[in-house]
């Protein structure tokens, strides 16, 4: 399945200067719809599998901003929401940690192994999120939290970019 890429690194949205700053300078939004199956980029073992936000709880459907285009809405959503959605971590042999966010429903538990390609979730809008997608970015040193992303190549596309249509391989299907 083909992806548009959202958000790449440095806050790159396409020309527009997004929040993937900081801690996130290294991390990707891909653009998937609601409830596409979200798989392990690499084996390793479950370090963090939490649903802050189940359906029906104030940061489930996300803050997809106001209609009066103000973003006051939008902004008072993200500052109650933005440590809110689900996510899981999966630490891998090396250390690393591929950490994926704004889960509709998780599907694996702290401490399980998994293969490659293995269900981990569903994408969703959890959390400060203004829409289906699936916050991606590898850190190194924080397995049950979230920590410095660090960069990275995918091995069939490199670094991709924001508005790129990336072929997942085994990420998502």
């Amino acid at each position: 399945m083909t992806w548009n890429v959202n958000q790449g690194n440095n806050g790159d949205e396409c020309g527009v200067l997004g929040n993937h700053l900081g801690i996130e300078e290294f991390a990707w939004d891909f653009g998937l719809p609601m409830r596409t199956r979200v798989v392990a980029a690499r084996a390793g073992v479950v370090t963090l599998a939490e649903t802050p936000s189940p359906p029906g709880s104030q940061c489930y459907p996300g803050c997809p901003g106001d209609n009066g285009g103000s973003g006051l809405e939008q902004e008072a959503c993200c500052n109650a929401c933005l440590y809110s959605a689900n996510k899981v971590s999966v630490q891998h042999a090396d250390g690393v940690i591929s950490s994926y966010s704004h889960l509709d429903e998780v599907d694996v538990a702290v401490g399980q192994k998994v293969a490659a390609g293995e269900l981990l979730g569903y994408s969703g809008t959890t959390g400060c999120s203004t829409g289906p997608h699936l916050h991606f970015q590898i850190m190194f040193g924080c397995p049950q939290g979230y920590c410095q992303s660090l960069p990275m190549t995918f091995d069939d596309v490199g670094i991709p970019a924001c508005g790129d249509k990336i072929t997942s391989q085994n990420a998502c299907d």
